[in-house]
């Protein structure tokens, strides 16, 4: 099997050459050589008889000493079997070696003994002349021997017509052989006259009983880039239209025409975004479950694309942030002490998966069950809330699932944590009327959160508010607003029963409230030890710290309606723990508001929240017992009947003190607020809203709607996401743009279930969502899913609108794709405008060169001007075409057609067969048995396909619908037990290293560039010959050597090796390196049979001093993805 690593396989040189060898029929046997072999063949068996009629002898015996049979016998010595028979035996029997040696050496003596009668013929002269020796025992001089008596045998066949022609004429013939001669050359004649008859016969063969005839022409296909004039109107290209390929043999246009109408849009593809899943296998533990570890994002450079680029795929710094925001007045918290606590609640199917996930993390990552949630968790989001800076970052949060079914974050804001606002487009990428809480998926977490989120489904989301220390407040009395800045009467200076407090506060008006607690710090109330019961003991109204009741209300369409709490003391209740009925007053009290969520959420702008304005989001409470209150009237009554008493008394009685004018310090609101949102059909929306954040580059938010459950991370296609950004779109209802993919080295090889997941899922952005085409409106898609060159078609339901563009005025057209083989696609171009044309036979004549695919760029222009096209450009080479058939192209595909009889049986039928039926195919190499993809795969027939390098840049490689196209052609032929796999060449770099000195007065810079030259030419001669590919190449350290010491700048070669990454299995490599340490003239080479070995890009050509060369290669000088290679 190591043989194949040195075959070559067929080109089309060898494929077409092999038209002459069974050209000529030989009925009968007419070359001399064999016709005199055969009779002393048959000499050997014929007796001759004395004159008593007895046996005596062999009719050899008697031409045994005759030069023309010793001859013969030279001739036909298979110096190819000896040879075989020395190298087997020394292999499996050394002392075998010897005794062939010494046969073959007898072999020349015989001859050499048995002319020497004929001392003057050439014959005799050489064989006497020849080198003699003894045969050496020792191995290697025995191997050096043999092959020089096997040169002395080559070169006595080499002159054999020469030794014949003199034997003939020199006159020393024995009559009895000159007779033989002259019977053997006149038979030779004879039948090659005979056989000269049947010359005709294949031709004959091929037309009457094959019926054979050359094949037509078939036309190929090409397709066309058209660019509108600006500011042309409606341009339409007929079908049928004209367009110049060349010049025929009468001067006239050789033409290619359009096979449908095409109309020219205004419509142009801008950009170009990708994003992909990346699984980092260094990864732990999302490597072992196989979980996404970032979302990748990449903008394709349309103007700047180069050979290719790949779609998918490769790492890109440019991270996707995807998560979750909300956006509601709920988090509308501007001071004190805030708390809010975020759940989400599964469906029954998203809880039992999220438990199916926990346990794979148990199990994968083995942790214990309780802490495999926790480590979840934990470290999962990153939490950001908009406030008037900017978005500010929460530093901590809890995350609990609990009850089997709610993902729950709390966290809380400190005082000096800055009031949330509304979103900024300036400030936060968002405009909003509400605050907004983003919740991003976190890449550094311990598990990164999108496969387990875009898998699990919430129907509820709640959210509730704790919020203390509210003290921005806007606070009424029966005379109007009060200042809260400095110490007020809340219920005027002299408060009556009756007298209200009304206050709000706008960040606690739009949202529903459950409860509201009023704290206030009193100043003026009575200090003495029993409170309010002493200061009032004069009054006669048994009067304590219990006796000032307030009634609750809240607003609710400009009616004041009763909270259910309500009377309750304004100074303290009983059982409340913190006051006494005639002991000191506290400095501060609690009224209470318990709405339950009934109070209206207050609309409009806060510039029209106001006591008077607003239908609701006010609260008030009202002084409702004792009946005197605060005892400002009664005071002036018991005053005067007091005074009046007095006048008649000896001992006055005490007057009553003076009222208590209430007067608060500062006042304080704290309020509990739960909002919650159904995701079901028919729900009312509150005012929660939420959206995927990962916006693709977009500004504004996709709504999540709240008629289905939802998934909490937006799910892109399992490989990635593709956007297409169209200008000038608007009144455009079909999107038709032709893709042109790349070869790629390490072709796309699918699966059965991959084969029918490879279509792409079409969606239309529309104002701020992503509408999901149905599967009717792919028109056409000719590329299989992206992976070869084609059209694509899409059928809008309705045209692009205006609003449907984003702020740059582009419409986006996205593709979502499902199978990981797109991330090995790589593109050269996307365009619009696209026109396919297919070639006109009629046009065609025998003096215009084309070989069955017309080259990129040919065609330029139409044969007739098109009003409104500014240019014409083929885009790709044709394709599917091939020549009309000629005489000797149908001789050699009936020749070949003959001897694999359409059957693949052998390597070379293989070979042979792809050379037959693709004529883009530059060269093949069967190699049966071998799995290029390490699968183990029993009855594999790996196939490497070379193809035609039409302008001669890079290496050649095979586009994928072309190696498909092979297998599906060879499948049926090679049969059910044999599978067939086309794939490209495996390139493998070369990259030598070496450490030289400058010769004086050589530029050490030229030097190196020479070298460079010189070090390619060797690795990759086929460069600049025919440009194909050879497999099977080697070159010899010491021929490297060789190279670069022949170059006249280099005086000294202190070091050389070469560097080499050599496959070993499907994701397993090695770096090798042959340097002068190796024993022997090292042979360098590709590491597999359908290897190609090639120069690196860059040789790593030294000019340090001797003692600083390093025998092997260091970190320094090897390079990731190139001799280094990480998986």
């Amino acid at each position: 099997m190591n043989t194949l690593w040195y075959t070559d396989g067929t080109d089309r040189r060898q494929f077409e050459g092999r038209k002459d060898i069974p050209c000529r029929v030989a009925m009968i046997e007419d070359d001399y050589r064999v016709l005199m072999g055969r009779v002393m063949d048959m000499a050997g068996s014929i007796r001759y008889y004395n004159l008593k009629n007895q046996p005596e002898g062999y009719w050899r015996e008697l031409f045994r000493y005759q030069p023309l049979a010793i001859l013969s016998e030279i001739e036909r010595t298979d110096i190819h079997e000896l040879e075989n028979r020395f190298l087997k035996s020394g292999r499996r029997q050394p002392e075998m070696m010897l005794k062939l040696a010494k046969e073959l050496m007898g072999r020349l003596d015989d001859w050499e003994l048995r002319l020497v009668y004929y001392p003057l013929l050439q014959l005799a002269k050489d064989l006497s002349s020849r080198t003699k020796f003894r045969l050496p025992e020792e191995k290697d001089e025995l191997k050096k021997s043999f092959y020089a008596l096997l040169g002395t045998v080559r070169k006595l066949q080499v002159n054999y017509e020469r030794y014949r022609e003199e034997i003939r004429t020199c006159g020393e013939n024995d009559p009895a052989a000159a007779l033989l001669d002259s019977f053997l050359r006149n038979y030779e004649e004879i039948a090659n006259r005979f056989n000269a008859r049947w010359q005709t016969w294949p031709d004959f063969y091929f037309r009457e009983i094959l019926h054979a005839g050359c094949r037509g022409i078939v036309p190929d296909r090409v397709w066309l880039s058209v660019v509108r004039v600006p500011g042309s109107g409606c341009v339409v290209i007929p079908e049928a239209t004209a367009f110049v390929a060349g010049k025929n043999k009468g001067g006239g246009a050789v033409c290619y025409r359009s096979v449908e109408e095409v109309v020219v849009e205004d419509m142009k593809l801008a950009q170009l975004r990708s994003f992909f899943q990346e699984k980092d296998g260094e990864r732990y533990p999302a490597a072992r479950l196989g979980f996404v570890t970032a979302i990748s994002q990449n903008t394709i450079d349309l103007e700047d694309i180069g050979d290719h680029q790949k779609l998918f795929g490769e790492a890109s710094d440019s991270r996707l942030e995807m998560g979750l925001m909300i956006c509601s007045s709920m988090l509308l918290l501007r001071e004190g002490r805030r708390r809010l606590t975020v759940s989400f609640y599964l469906t029954e199917e998203g809880s039992g998966y999220f438990q199916k996930i926990l346990n794979q993390v148990t199990e994968g990552a083995e942790e214990k069950s309780g802490e495999s949630v926790v480590k979840l968790l934990k470290d999962a989001f990153c939490l950001d809330i908009t406030t008037g800076s900017g978005w500010e970052r929460i530093e901590e949060y809890v995350a609990t699932f609990r009850d089997e079914q709610c993902i729950s974050l709390l966290f809380c804001l400190d005082k000096e944590f800055p009031a949330t606002a509304s979103g900024d487009i300036s400030l936060h990428g968002v405009q909003t009327q509400w605050p907004v809480l983003r919740i991003r998926m976190n890449p550094e977490a311990w598990l990164f959160p999108y496969s387990w989120m875009s898998a699990v489904k919430c129907n509820r989301v709640k959210l509730n508010v704790e919020v203390a220390g509210l003290s921005t407040l806007k606070l009424y009395n029966n005379i109007g607003e009060l200042d809260t800045s400095t110490p007020f009467y809340p219920f005027g200076v002299q408060p009556a029963r009756g007298a209200q407090v009304v206050f709000g506060s706008y960040e606690m008006a739009v949202k529903p409230l459950q409860k509201v607690n009023l704290y206030c710090k009193w100043l003026q109330l009575p200090s003495g030890p029993e409170g309010f019961y002493g200061h009032y003991r004069e009054y006669g109204q048994q009067i304590d710290n219990y006796s000032f009741r307030v009634r609750t209300e809240w607003l609710d369409g400009k009616k004041w309606k009763s909270d259910q709490v309500g009377i309750q003391g304004l100074f303290g209740s009983p059982g409340d723990g913190y006051s006494t009925a005639k002991g000191a007053l506290p400095e501060e009290s609690r009224v209470s508001w318990s709405p339950d969520g009934n109070i209206p959420v207050a609309g409009g702008n806060e510039d029209r929240y106001a006591y008077g304005m607003s239908s609701s989001g006010f609260f008030r409470m009202v002084l409702d017992e004792p009946e005197m209150g605060f005892g400002h009237a009664l005071y002036h009554t018991l005053f005067a009947e007091v005074m009046i008493a007095n006048a008649h008394r000896k001992r006055p009685l005490p007057a009553p003190v003076l009222p208590v004018s209430p007067l608060i310090e500062s006042v304080e609101v704290s309020y509990e607020s739960e909002e919650e949102l159904y995701f079901t059909a028919g729900q009312n929306r509150g005012n929660i809203r939420l959206f995927y954040m990962d916006s693709m580059g977009f500004s504004t938010l996709e709504s999540i709607g709240s008629d289905a459950p939802f998934y909490l991370a937006k799910r892109l296609g399992e490989a990635g996401n593709l956007l297409f950004g169209f200008t000038k779109a608007v009144g455009i209802d079909r999107i038709r743009f032709f893709v042109d993919i790349a070869a790629v080295r390490q072709e796309i090889d699918l699966r059965d279930d991959e084969r029918q997941n490879l279509s792409p899922v079409w969606y239309i952005r529309q104002k701020e969502n992503w509408i999901r085409l149905t599967p009717d409106a792919l028109v056409r898609d000719t590329t299989g899913g992206f992976i070869s060159s084609g059209i694509v078609e899409l059928l809008l339901p309705v045209p692009v609108a205006e609003d449907w563009l984003d702020e740059n005025g582009i419409f986006w057209l996205g593709a979502q794709f499902g199978c990981d083989v797109i991330k090995q696609v790589a593109v050269k171009g996307f365009y619009t405008n696209v026109v396919e044309a297919v070639l006109d036979t009629d046009t065609v004549d025998s003096d215009w060169e084309w070989d069955g695919e017309l080259p990129e760029g040919t065609i330029t222009a139409a044969v007739r001007n098109i009003p409104g096209v500014a240019d014409i450009r083929q885009i790709v080479s044709g394709k599917g075409g091939r020549k009309e058939e000629d005489e000797e192209t149908l001789k050699i595909r009936m020749i070949h057609r003959i001897r694999h009889r359409n059957r693949v049986v052998t390597p070379r039928d293989f070979e042979d067969r792809i050379m037959e039926q693709f004529p883009q195919v530059a060269k093949v190499k069967c190699l049966p048995g071998l799995d290029s993809k390490y699968m183990n795969r029993q009855g594999i027939v790996t196939l490497a396909v070379v193809p035609r390098l039409q302008n001669g840049v890079g290496f050649p490689l095979c586009t994928h619908d072309l190696l498909l196209e092979i297998e599906r052609f060879l499948q049926p032929l090679a049969g059910a037990f044999v599978q067939v796999d086309a794939i490209n060449p495996l390139y493998e770099e070369m990259k030598v290293r070496c450490n030289i000195g400058i010769g004086p007065g050589w530029s050490a810079a030229e030097t190196i560039l020479r070298l460079r030259r010189r070090i390619d030419d060797l690795i990759v001669p086929w460069k600049n010959s025919d440009g194909i590919p050879v497999f099977g190449y080697r070159f010899g350290l010491q021929e490297l050597k060789n190279r670069i010491m022949e170059d006249e700048g280099v005086s000294v070669l202190h070091g050389l090796s070469v560097l080499q990454v050599c496959r070993e299995g499907r994701k397993l490599y090695r770096l090798g390196e042959v340097g002068d340490q190796s024993d022997g003239d090292q042979k360098i080479g590709a590491s597999c049979a359908w290897g190609i070995p090639v120069p690196a890009p860059v040789h790593l050509i030294r000019t340090d001093k001797e003692d600083i060369w390093r025998p092997e290669a260091g970190i320094g000088e090897i390079g990731v993805e190139e001799t280094f290679i990480i998986r």
